[in-house]
């Protein structure tokens, strides 16, 4: 994955007039302040959408540079004479401004229609129907190397118990978030760093758990356990590469606390968890994406929850484990709209010796709509 992304060109699609990339913006933007890029993102909370690269002096004091995507504009204002993408010559630069953008930036919704199976609190399966969700970045002014991102949705459709009850309506709110202090940052294309995860999901209005069938195994205790809502947290190491055909994020996390429940419908206890989510542009790039294909594996190490690490009946590997793939295709248009449709499933890779429910997958697909605003 490396490998690919540094084999990308640097340039882009700055040459046909139409689209800055992100990575001759910022050699433009060093150009022009004489300085470093020590953090770079598009935003298109007004338009036109630009670049907003922060760029830390010789003298160290650190200034904001807003570059527009639109390479018509960029190579009339900001840099005479490199329409053939020569050398540009020292070219005034644009209005530098104190980086005050604090707050949510690259805010957008989701809205997606589903069909299939998730396994949701109270250890029911859930059938989305409707997902409604919201998501987007924070950033503080006096604290550029951090990246923080979140989202959050309401899921409504159906849920059904292990007695074959079903309530449809509003069933359950979820969300994640990251934040991350990058210690290194190479102009916003590659990253590293350590920080905070957490993840959430709250029952609404069901109210199913699970109920084991086989009340006189030796097991039945440990899974009978039941939870109405998810509170996970954990330390994340995450990698990062964008440029102008792939976006990859990997996310490595130490969970410190928490319960999940697994596709088998069974409370488990994380203990690792590796995340990895991946963009390929067919068509356009990273600050115009047109046809994207998009990819996301989950992996969970973890144990039981109430029992040890490792003990008699686990199976293979001596620790349950659960995975999660997805692939999906995107379409995004020049509003910045993007139109989805992806595959997904959640497989449980080792129950152990269980006699109750020693495997389980839950999958499904959705349609969506995500806008930014």
């Amino acid at each position: 994955m490396v490998a690919l992304a540094l084999s990308q060109p640097v340039l882009g699609h700055a040459a046909n007039g139409q689209t800055t990339s992100l990575i001759t913006a910022i050699k433009l933007a060093e150009a022009q302040e004489a300085g470093t890029a020590s953090k770079a993102e598009m935003s298109c909370a007004e338009q036109p959408c630009v670049y907003e690269i922060a760029i830390e002096r010789p003298d160290h004091a650190v200034v904001q540079v807003r570059i527009p995507v639109s390479s018509k504009i960029l190579l009339a204002e900001a840099a005479p004479g490199t329409e053939k993408l020569g050398a540009p010559a020292p070219a005034p630069a644009p209005a530098a401004i104190p980086p005050t953008n604090t707050g949510f930036t690259n805010r957008q919704v989701e809205i997606k229609l589903g069909a299939g199976q998730i396994a949701g609190m109270g250890n029911a399966i859930l059938h989305p129907v409707l997902t409604l969700g919201m998501g987007g970045d924070f950033h503080l002014r006096d604290f550029p190397q951090v990246d923080t991102d979140f989202n959050a949705s309401v899921i409504v459709g159906k849920t059904e118990s292990t007695q074959n009850t079903t309530k449809p309506g509003l069933q359950e709110i979820r969300g994640s978030a990251h934040s991350i202090y990058n210690f290194y940052n190479d102009r916003g294309i590659s990253k590293a760093g350590v920080g905070l995860y957490v993840d959430f999901a709250q029952a609404l209005r069901h109210q199913s758990r699970y109920v084991p069938q086989d009340t006189s195994s030796i097991y039945a205790a440990e899974e009978n356990e039941s939870i109405q809502h998810q509170l996970d947290m954990g330390l994340d190491f995450r990698v990062s590469i964008h440029n102008d055909r792939v976006a990859s994020d990997l996310h490595n996390v130490i969970f410190l606390t928490g319960n999940r429940v697994g596709p088998n419908l069974l409370t488990y206890q994380p203990l690792l968890g590796f995340m990895w989510s991946n963009k390929f542009h067919f068509t356009g790039s990273e600050s115009e994406p047109g046809l994207s294909f998009l990819t996301d594996l989950n992996f969970y190490f973890a144990k039981k929850n109430g029992v040890k690490v490792f003990n008699s009946h686990d199976g293979l590997g001596g620790t349950k484990r659960e995975i999660y793939l997805s692939y999906g295709l995107a379409y995004t248009t020049a509003s910045k709209t993007s139109y989805t449709i992806r595959t997904y499933g959640f497989n449980n890779l080792n129950r152990g010796a269980s006699t109750m429910a020693p495997s389980g997958f839950k999958d499904g697909l959705s349609i969506g709509i995500v806008k930014p605003f």
